[in-house]
């Protein structure tokens, strides 16, 4: 799974045919796939012509990893967190 940055252009995230946002450069897609090791939860489609900068796990790994000490324990809080929480909501889709 790869996370991307947006260099250049603008997106749109959607699903079920619901658009949830327009991002645009500076802004990364695909985070929590990357976080949570699974499929994509929106669709993105770009917005005319559209430039990213693939994030694979290795690259997030090797940013984390020389994050300051306080920075690094926060992301991988939030990124455990971020991982049970989508695990919950699957389980109560499942349930439904």
């Amino acid at each position: 799974m790869e996370a991307f940055l947006i260099t250049a252009g603008k997106a749109r995230v959607s699903t079920k045919g619901v658009v949830l946002a327009t991002l645009t450069e500076g802004e990364i897609f695909g985070e929590a796939a990357l976080f949570k090791g699974s499929d994509y939860g929106a669709d993105v489609h770009a917005d005319g012509e559209l430039q990213v900068q693939p994030i694979t796990p290795a690259i997030l790994d090797d940013k984390i990893a020389g994050c300051d000490p306080l920075i690094r324990a926060l992301m991988r809080m939030m990124m455990v967190r971020l991982r049970r929480a989508n695990e919950n909501l699957s389980k109560q889709d499942k349930a439904v």
